[in-house]
């Protein structure tokens, strides 16, 4: 029996309205469905909390934006669920899927058919002598001043070896999903999600001599206040927030698995890419 969980965009009506349909469908065709007991109950589905949403899933449906499929990254735990983000948002790096296709693909993927490709995720941890916050991002971990934008100073070290202390209003530790996001906005390199890497990017830099920089996908990060009595906050993928402070590190590296994200049947990576940057346009 397949197992689909379905996620939507809560302040989005069509969201919802569709959602509801598709959970119609799902039934219809034998396959059980589950929502988040947080949202509103959808037809034929159980309802469960979030950490267990995606136990025993082999699809999860996530309709909205790309802020809504990250949420989603937050609370599936394991790659063998296919994901298949469902755009009804804005930019839609993320969110391959076009409503009027989304019928096509979940025929595909039930038939085991659809193309998709494992997206590379962070683990983060916080840790002041022992671990006191542990995290995964799809796109980014940011370390940024709380409050009002302020130039924060953090030491980071790569794999033990002390690299440089950072002057700027923060520091973006990104996967290549996330070099379309944050990152790109920071000025930081665009990397294909098939280059299995880490950058890291400082958010407006007080050095004109700084640049991205891409490392392996084995390394390990580590960065800790350069600076003391600063109020620093560690973000993940704009969902989640932690205080950050005097005598603790972040440790940042890949993580063990991923998100399987199913891909449009009709656009390539570079097809997304050149419309949503409006390449060649005059």
């Amino acid at each position: 029996m397949t197992r689909a969980g379905i996620l939507f965009r809560e302040d989005s009506v069509e969201a919802r309205d569709l959602a509801a349909q598709l959970a119609r469908w799902l039934k219809a065709r034998g396959v059980e469905t589950c929502s988040l007991d947080t949202q509103e109950p959808l037809p034929n589905s159980e309802r469960r909390p979030e950490a267990e949403w995606s136990k025993d899933l082999d699809l999860a449906v996530v309709i909205g934006g790309d802020g809504t499929l990250l949420r989603a990254a937050q609370i599936i735990d394991s790659p063998k669920v296919r994901v298949i983000g469902v755009k009804l948002g804005g930019l839609g790096f993320l969110t391959e899927v076009q409503p009027e296709e989304v019928h096509a693909v979940l025929e595909m993927a039930l038939e085991g058919r659809e193309r998709s490709s494992e997206r590379m995720m962070l683990t983060g941890a916080i840790r002041n002598g022992e671990e006191t916050s542990r995290f995964r991002a799809l796109n980014e971990i940011a370390i940024t001043c709380a409050g009002m934008p302020r130039v924060v100073d953090l030491n980071a070290e790569i794999d033990g070896v002390f690299v440089t202390s950072f002057r700027a209003d923060g520091v973006l530790v990104s996967t290549p999903t996330g070099s379309t996001a944050y990152t790109m906005a920071a000025g930081g390199p665009i990397v294909h999600p098939g280059v299995r890497c880490i950058t890291i990017t400082q958010i407006a830099p007080h050095t004109l001599t700084s640049r991205p920089l891409v490392i392996p996908d084995g390394a390990a990060v580590n960065i800790s206040l350069a600076r003391l009595a600063q109020t620093v906050h560690v973000t993940v993928d704009s969902q989640r927030s932690w205080p950050f402070g005097n005598g603790q590190t972040l440790e940042i590296r890949a993580a063990a698995r991923g998100l399987t994200l199913v891909n449009s049947p009709s656009k390539s990576y570079y097809d997304i890419l050149r419309t949503k940057l409006r390449w060649g346009e005059r």
